[in-house]
């Protein structure tokens, strides 16, 4: 007989011992307050990481101090702001977090509470536990970019609306809204939400309007009404940004022939490139926005009769679309890809297919972390090894992109089949 303390007891209560530790309920809280401590962290040690952040609570500060905001201000330098105009809302509740806080900490502090709303989500419900856990790995991969910026704000609102689509989607056309309020490209999803949603004019666009209205008529109350959409034109004429999937090619190419320059735009703060081909790309990088944005709003109507399974596969699709054909293409839009898939990964059907698309947007991640800030220097000097680690993690963003449309193609395809053998034996 084999004695009950043997070896092979041991195991198994050690094994035991394991699983009951993975169960626990603190645990999952317990990883996330430590990613989300490890990223603060190098982004205190990275100041110029954070230089957004600094940013952020200068304009708040001038409307403060000198009643000049943003917007809202018609002779100030930033009556045509970049941002739609609650944008300015997580600036200021950082603001004031920042008398007690610091200006960084602040602003890392009221990003962790944003992005524990959306683990918590995920974590609600146990098919998107899963989901919760992809979460986590994206931002530790991106290191602080993830927290640093707006963005952020962008992921919960997609995140937190995905997750109660079905149970009210009212509120997940709110959120999209308000987010398209901060940074516009949450409201993209608004389409596969109204395509997958029934009643879709009382439980989505009139919430949607209700919001649009809201903002409008707080807006009209200071006078800057006619400003309220300025941040559409405001970036029309800018260049190619370095980190752009457009700007690789001119990198490449640059690498054999053609020679471009990055060079710092001192009016916008940012690093653009030029020469070579950047003025025939730049010229092509609002159209390939236009046309892909219109195929994937027809794949998705084309899927209609999968309303789950199009929703997420229609916001992925117009997201990862959204960062190819920026020609902005900061770092921190590679945040956008997090919500579609963490909650995707709880989706039955093609659950293979969404673990790849997960791993690709991990790599992607961790890429996008070695070109900013690791390797960045490297980069706007066009080093073969910096521009080829950009011109990887562009292209795993591309072969998103075109397994996003392909599945909603293979959606649609579906939805055909089976209306016509209903047809058939009907």
């Amino acid at each position: 007989m084999t004695s009950s303390t043997g070896p092979a007891h041991t195991r198994d209560r050690s094994l035991d011992k394991t699983r009951d530790l993975a169960h626990q309920p603190w645990l999952p809280w317990a990883a996330f307050a430590l990613v989300h401590i490890i990223v603060s962290i190098q982004g205190l040690l990275r100041p110029g990481v954070l230089a957004d952040i600094e940013l952020y609570s200068w304009w708040v500060e001038s409307g403060i101090v000198d009643g000049v905001w943003p917007v809202l201000s018609a002779d100030g330098p930033f009556a045509e702001w970049v941002y739609p105009i609650m944008a300015l809302v997580p600036m200021v509740v950082a603001y004031g977090l920042s008398t007690v806080l610091g200006v960084h900490l602040a602003w890392l502090v009221l990003a962790t509470g944003a992005s524990a709303v959306a683990f918590g989500m995920l974590r609600r419900d146990s098919t998107t536990t899963v989901g919760s856990w992809f979460w986590l790995s994206f931002v530790l991969l991106s290191g602080p970019i993830a927290l640093a910026r707006l963005d952020i704000f962008v992921a919960v609102s997609v995140c937190v609306a995905l997750c109660v689509r079905l149970s009210h989607p009212w509120l997940a056309a709110v959120l999209l809204t308000v987010g398209a309020w901060i940074k516009v490209v949450p409201g993209m999803v608004l389409w596969p939400l109204v395509v997958s949603t029934r009643s879709w004019l009382r439980r989505v666009i009139v919430p949607a309007l209700a919001v649009c209205f809201t903002v409008g008529v707080l807006v009209a109350l200071t006078g800057a009404l006619p400003r309220v959409l300025s941040f559409l034109g405001a970036q029309s004429d800018r260049g190619l940004q370095a980190e752009s999937v457009g700007a690789s090619a001119v990198q490449v190419i640059a690498q054999f022939a053609d020679p471009a320059v990055i060079a710092f735009n001192e009016e916008i703060s940012t690093y653009e490139i030029t020469g070579g081909i950047a003025e025939h790309v730049v010229k092509v990088i609002p159209w390939l926005l236009i046309v892909a944005t219109l195929s994937i709003m027809s794949l998705v109507w084309r899927a209609r009769a999968n309303p789950s399974e199009v929703m997420t596969w229609g916001a992925l699709a117009l997201l990862t679309w959204a960062i190819i054909g920026n020609k902005v293409g900061s770092p921190q839009f590679q945040i956008w890809l997090l919500a579609p898939i963490a909650f995707g990964l709880s989706q039955q059907l093609w659950r293979q297919r969404w673990r790849l698309v997960a791993g690709l947007a991990l790599a992607a991640a961790g890429l996008t972390q070695l070109v900013y800030p690791v390797f960045y220097s490297e980069l706007l000097r066009l080093h073969g090894g910096a521009v080829a680690l950009l011109a990887v993690r562009n292209l795993l963003v591309l072969i998103i992109g075109v397994i996003a449309m392909r599945s909603l193609w293979q959606l649609g395809g579906s939805t055909r089949r089976q209306s016509t053998l209903h047809k058939m034996s009907s």
